[in-house]
């Protein structure tokens, strides 16, 4: 028995030619109350913002320069700077940098602060207080040099790189949530590692710092994404992943003590290669 989803129309917005749209994340950037949109466009070296009407329509773009050769490919938003409005933060590959826009309260943002992160190629990059100062951080997925950066936030929209995690040879880490797993008020990071094939639980202390555990994704897996949730309603969350190179995804269900079972996985099908998953 087949259920059909009633959809609108889809409304299509230009964005340029060859812009290749990485990522995206929404917000409310100019305090109307309506969801807004930014996307990052890998092909063109910049973000642009969609304007949200509350009813599921959006202006046409309005876009930031990331820089030249920058390539971006993720973004995430939040206030870095306490002044109650919305904030971007950019990962880009091309210039192995994090670059964040500050908002103004109409809806406009600064011109990109770039803070450098070696011979990186940041991936992917998540938002959390990872040292418990009440200010928003930022962990980097580094291709480049296999490692987790945790950048920690100032009250003023910059950062300082406190921490390294290494992920070990021929690693590459590619997406990462930010959470707590054990259920000790402090924040972990979960990280899908494309190259080795293993889901990485780095429980964290409050201090910056992080303990890694591994699990196997599956020979070959490639997994590319994942995301948390609680799955089997225990009240514990669980990760599932997309494992890209197996076809299929696979769910790692949550024990209180931040530990997983080992993977179930449900198949997606012949040359579906999943690369994201969302909730």
């Amino acid at each position: 028995k087949t259920c059909k989803l009633p959809f609108q129309p889809t409304i299509i917005y230009p964005i340029g030619y060859d812009s290749l749209p990485s990522h995206a994340a929404i917000g409310d950037f100019n305090k109307d109350n309506h969801q807004d949109l930014v996307v990052a466009f890998y092909g063109t070296n910049s973000i642009g913002i969609f304007f949200g009407y509350g009813n599921g329509t959006f202006t046409d773009q309005v876009t930031y320069s990331t820089g030249f050769m920058s390539l971006p490919c993720w973004v995430a938003v939040t206030d870095f700077n306490n002044d109650t409005v919305l904030d971007i933060a950019v990962a880009n590959y091309g210039t192995h940098s994090i670059g964040v826009f500050l908002g103004l309260s109409n809806g406009n943002f600064t011109n990109q602060i770039t803070f450098s992160l070696g011979s990186s190629r940041p991936l992917s990059l998540v938002i959390g207080d990872f040292n418990n100062d009440h200010q928003s951080d930022i962990a980097v997925a580094n291709a480049g040099t296999s490692d987790i950066a945790i950048l920690l936030g100032l009250n003023n929209g910059s950062f300082y790189i406190e921490t390294i995690i290494d992920m070990g040879f021929d690693s590459v880490p590619c997406s990462l949530v930010a959470v707590d797993f054990n259920n000790d008020n402090q924040i972990d990071l979960a990280v899908v590692d494309n190259s080795i094939n293993t889901l990485n639980i780095l429980l964290g202390n409050g201090l910056g710092t992080f303990v890694n555990h591994k699990y196997s994704t599956g020979s070959d897996s490639h997994p590319s994404s994942l995301v948390v949730g609680d799955f089997n309603n225990d009240n514990i969350l669980d990760v599932i992943v997309a494992n890209s190179g197996t076809m299929n995804i696979g769910v790692f269900l949550g024990y209180r003590n931040g530990s997983f079972t080992n993977m179930i996985t449900y198949p997606t099908g012949l040359d579906s290669s999943p690369q994201f998953i969302v909730t």
